[in-house]
């Protein structure tokens, strides 16, 4: 596994770049909304998807899937609120926008639920859609925006990702079933049929602090030592 050494400056000219990159793009795509004259400077969720991206590539959050997903059918559930809220008159939606950002929020988290596409960074696209008045003036071309942000920093993260024989991203493109029908094994206890054991499968770029070595190594040995059947397997993928 990756020391943390690198493991955070991995993390570190992950964030760097992905975000650099699509505040760059920003910059440089038309003005896509008739409202305002230029672009906002970055959408604020994509701070918190650069967290959880390349500090943290092998979560089941941080993946394509929920990342491209995720954010998508935030921004589009926020938009509509506020076109909806906004339709009763600049009065009332200001005296109901809490309401509106709340039920953003809640309605974009019950879809990607059910849609397997949860991407916690997204649940701030949905509410800034409703309660940032730059960017509720975007409309759509809020969605247009956050999708080009997601996918310049996956770019990135494909990259600083796989920049180490330790670590892997993605885990998965679109699920976590492989295409040949086995699940993908990302940390979670799998315990095999017929046999009387359990198997922890560690993700790609989990590290192991020095205690938890050594805990795995003295009941290594004391069960070779007492001539007891092999201790439950841990494999570290790599």
């Amino acid at each position: 596994a990756p020391s943390t050494l690198l493991t955070t400056l991995l993390a570190l000219l992950g964030t760097f770049t992905g975000l650099a990159l699509a505040t760059a793009i920003f910059h440089l795509l038309p003005t896509l909304s008739a409202t305002t004259d230029k672009n906002p400077l970055i959408i604020a969720s994509l701070g918190a998807t650069a967290i959880l991206l390349y500090s943290t590539p092998a979560s089941p959050l941080a993946q394509p899937r929920p990342l491209l997903l995720g954010q998508a059918i935030s921004a589009t559930v926020g938009i509509l609120i506020a076109l909806a809220f906004r339709s009763l008159g600049t009065e009332e939606f200001e005296r109901l926008r809490w309401l509106a950002g709340a039920l953003a929020v809640g309605i974009s988290a019950g879809i990607m639920a059910i849609t397997k596409t949860v991407h916690p960074p997204a649940g701030a696209t949905a509410l800034l859609a409703v309660t940032s008045d730059e960017i509720m003036e975007l409309g759509w071309g809020l969605l247009a925006l956050i999708e080009v942000g997601c996918a310049v920093m996956l770019v990135v993260a494909l990259v600083w990702g796989n920049m180490h024989v330790g670590r892997r991203f993605p885990v998965f493109w679109w699920t976590e079933m492989e295409l040949k029908g086995e699940e993908v094994k990302m940390g979670v206890e799998m315990e095999e049929e017929g046999r009387g054991e359990k198997v922890i499968v560690l993700p790609r770029g989990f590290v192991l602090s020095e205690g938890e070595r050594e805990v795995l190594e003295r009941i290594e040995g004391r069960v070779v030592a007492e001539g007891k059947k092999a201790p439950p397997e841990v494999k570290v993928a790599k």
